[in-house]
């Protein structure tokens, strides 16, 4: 509890800092500011899905195969590769 008020506290003063740059007539950082404004929002969860994912998983009917698994890896390893 403590620690979401603390959390609550530094995301009031953070917003407050946001808005007073965002009144400027020219903010020097637009892009940061937006990127913050989207880290403060909390982010969509569709419990639905949520529910379904931990429910199939708890009763071990959630299984993905190893080539998936294994094609998502090369996936994103093979562009590391390249750079």
């Amino acid at each position: 509890m403590h620690t979401q008020a603390r959390r609550d506290d530094a995301e009031r003063h953070i917003i407050a800092g946001v808005h007073a740059r965002r009144e400027e007539p020219a903010s020097p950082y637009p892009a940061q500011v937006e990127v913050l404004r989207g880290l403060l929002e909390p982010p969509e969860v569709r419990e639905h899905l949520v529910a379904s994912l931990k429910s199939a998983i708890d009763s071990n009917r959630y299984h993905i195969p190893g080539e998936l698994v294994a094609q998502s890896m090369m996936e994103c390893l093979v562009p590391c590769l390249r750079n």
